[in-house]
């Protein structure tokens, strides 16, 4: 089921991770589904990919039970945009279902929303760049920093060159 929206693809298939099957009888850890050793996030970080030879991840996005869903990217900024942007689709895809489901009266099924081709999911993956992510990057930031709800206690001022920039560029 590919969707997208503004330069995310999610892609046809998307890989569903319980933490509940990573614990151990020996873990100290609360089970409350969240990860919290080094060891249930290999077991996370595993579910981008298909094998361990892949350099790049086979997937953009993993959803986690009970959790919500995590992203990988090679930026944080990518990264947050592909946050935002799978929560929207998300929600619109959610929309979709229950609105088809309320004109027909019965369940939507797999043939009765367009998804994207594999073509089309493909273009779109490959064709993400770093300018695509950074033009909302600059508000969302904005919008961090006047909310005060974070609080940047190392004065570090993500997405600039040169200070503190984590996206390589």
């Amino acid at each position: 089921m590919p969707f997208d929206l503004s330069r995310i693809s999610i892609g046809s298939q998307v890989p569903k991770f319980d933490a509940a099957d990573y614990y151990t009888a020996d873990d100290d850890l609360p089970r409350d589904l969240l990860i919290r050793s080094g060891q249930q996030g290999e077991k996370l970080a595993a579910f981008f990919s298909k094998d361990d030879s892949s350099k790049e991840p086979d997937h953009a996005v993993v959803l986690m039970k009970a959790h919500g869903f995590a992203t990988v990217a090679p930026s944080v900024q990518a990264a947050v945009f592909q946050a935002m942007y799978a929560q929207t689709n998300a929600k619109i895809l959610t929309s979709t279902i229950t609105m088809l489901g309320a004109f027909h009266g019965k369940p939507a099924t797999e043939n009765s929303i367009r998804y994207l081709s594999a073509e089309e999911a493909h273009a779109i993956a490959t064709g993400h760049s770093t300018t695509t992510a950074q033009r909302p990057w600059s508000q969302w930031k904005r919008e961090v920093e006047v909310s005060n709800l974070y609080r940047n206690s190392l004065n570090t001022n993500y997405g600039e060159a040169g200070r503190g920039d984590v996206s390589n560029s």
